[in-house]
């Protein structure tokens, strides 16, 4: 994030003031919140690096981003933009069920919808 990014202080105030994400999130992932245009030093994989750094070596050049990150520090994927409750929840559910090894975030969002759509039927 960034302290004067709009879309951040949306996200914070709507997906990230929601209950049911920020309990997903708990119980489920280690978040952490990096300001990418800050300085101060975090610990990274027994190293200390600055939260501008540990962005930059993400790729992360806009906000918000997210990053996401397997048990065993080995990069899963990243995303960048805003995500309402609905999208996040989804993003959640597709890294914790481990989906992204075997289909793409679209492949899966498609295939959610399909089931949906069945279900309802």
């Amino acid at each position: 994030y960034s302290p004067r990014c709009g879309w951040c202080k949306k996200l914070f105030a709507t997906t990230f003031a929601d209950s049911e994400i920020i309990c997903y999130i708990n119980d489920v992932f280690l978040a952490s919140k990096i300001n990418i245009v800050s300085d101060e030093p975090i610990l990274w994989e027994e190293d200390t690096i600055s939260e501008r750094a540990i962005a930059t070596a993400f790729g992360i050049s806009g906000v918000p981003a997210f990053v996401f990150i397997d048990s065993k520090s080995k990069y899963v994927m990243k995303l960048s933009g805003y995500k309402d409750k609905l999208a996040f929840k989804m993003i959640l559910d597709y890294i914790s069920k481990d989906w992204y090894e075997d289909l793409t975030l679209d492949e899966y969002i498609e295939s959610e919808i399909t089931l949906k759509k069945q279900e309802a039927k």
